[in-house]
């Protein structure tokens, strides 16, 4: 990390205290896509975490730059993934998408499945998650709320 241009991402143990702070750096596109739903960016990130089997903070070069995780059971073999990023991690955007493609084929080890709810206004994101390999489920569940999609990644197709 002492040479001039190198930028570390590390995963770490996602702490409860980092929604808090994530919450305070969140991208401008998230937290307004939140907002625009009557949604608080901190609860939610919170009740994400409490739900998640599994959830990871992101550091790069030492600093908050992501949480994620996958909500469900360890037993399930269906999950729903977050992410939430800081506005900074946006100036990474090589790093984040290994670091994501890396997670996600871990994850689909153990499931078949895995969806996301993802706001059509974050071009950004949407280009994102299909460069992840999620493709637009074929049945959109009534819940899922006006502006939003949600995306599947099938083992299958990856």
């Amino acid at each position: 990390m002492g040479e001039i241009g190198m930028v570390e991402l590390r995963r770490v143990e996602a702490k409860l205290w980092h929604c808090g702070q994530l919450t305070r750096q969140l991208r401008a596109a998230q937290s307004g896509a939140l907002a625009s739903l009557g949604i608080r960016s901190h609860a939610e990130l919170r009740a994400r975490f409490s739900e998640s089997s599994v959830k990871w903070s992101w550091m790069i070069d030492g600093k908050l730059a992501g949480m994620c995780g996958v909500t469900g059971s360890h037993l399930s073999f269906t999950g729903f993934i977050w992410l939430a990023l800081a506005e900074a991690a946006t100036r990474h955007p090589a790093l984040t998408a290994r670091a994501a493609r890396s997670q996600i084929a871990e994850i689909m080890l153990t499931r078949r499945e895995i969806y996301s709810v993802m706001f059509t206004g974050d071009t950004a994101s949407m280009r994102w998650i299909e460069f992840l390999k999620f493709t637009e489920a074929e049945h959109q569940p009534d819940w899922i709320p006006e502006g939003a999609v949600l995306m599947v990644h099938e083992r299958n197709r990856a």
